[in-house]
């Protein structure tokens, strides 16, 4: 890694070329030793290029223009909603095994499951002998 020292000469030999717009970004490099702390929130992302038919482009630029928005944000938004859409299926699909191994192991009265119901259903029937909480 360079040293601040050096780095600032590089500043300053920009400078003398380009003009001081090119010292302005290499100096915001050069400061401290430590990078920029960023200030927006929406860094640029990677780049990914893929192909659509002309309907489907035409469709995408159409819905953009309806929606105020850019083509690229479209597709970003809706990126987003898939994958949140997949994290939820994926969530829900975890918690139904998950739920359907338990009912399983409650069905053997010797198990944990079985004994933890049993204690459950004392629990409500005496709750409802006693006035307990209603719904």
């Amino acid at each position: 890694m360079e040293s601040n020292t050096r780095r600032f000469e590089k500043t300053e030999s920009a400078f003398s070329r380009t003009g001081i717009r090119q010292l302005a970004l290499h100096y915001g490099c050069a400061e401290v030793g430590n990078p920029m702390p960023r200030t927006v929130s929406n860094v640029k992302g990677e780049t990914f290029t893929f192909r659509l038919d002309p309907a489907l482009k035409d469709g995408l630029a159409r819905s953009a223009a309806a929606e105020r928005v850019h083509p690229a944000e479209l597709v970003r938004s809706l990126v987003r909603d898939h994958l949140a859409e997949k994290q939820r299926r994926d969530f829900e699909a975890e918690a139904r095994r998950q739920s359907l191994a338990v009912a399983r192991r409650a069905q053997d009265p010797a198990s944990d499951e079985a004994q933890v119901m049993r204690d459950i259903d004392s629990g409500l029937e005496h709750d409802q002998a006693g006035g307990g909480w209603t719904a």
